[in-house]
């Protein structure tokens, strides 16, 4: 399975999740900023995604994680404001 097939089919079924071209947006509503989901070459390290959470256009915080799930389930408990 590809990044973008795995970014995909973690976000299947999830409320608030859209793609947009190989990146992952979570955009609840009411939250003043969103999370953005990239896949990363791996080159050898456990980490192939990184979280990043993006407020008024500027990205406020970036995190790793192993797999697509592990990124979205963190996606989704981070305060968004």
């Amino acid at each position: 399975m590809t990044p973008d097939e795995e970014l995909a089919a973690a976000i299947t079924g999830r409320e608030h999740w859209r793609l947009d071209g190989s990146t992952a947006l979570y955009e609840p509503p009411g939250a003043t900023s969103h999370v953005r989901v990239v896949a990363i070459a791996a080159g050898g390290h456990r980490e192939r995604f990184r979280t990043i959470v993006v407020a008024a256009g500027r990205a406020q915080h970036s995190r790793p994680a192993g797999t697509a799930v592990e990124a979205v389930r963190w996606s989704e408990r981070v305060n968004l404001g």
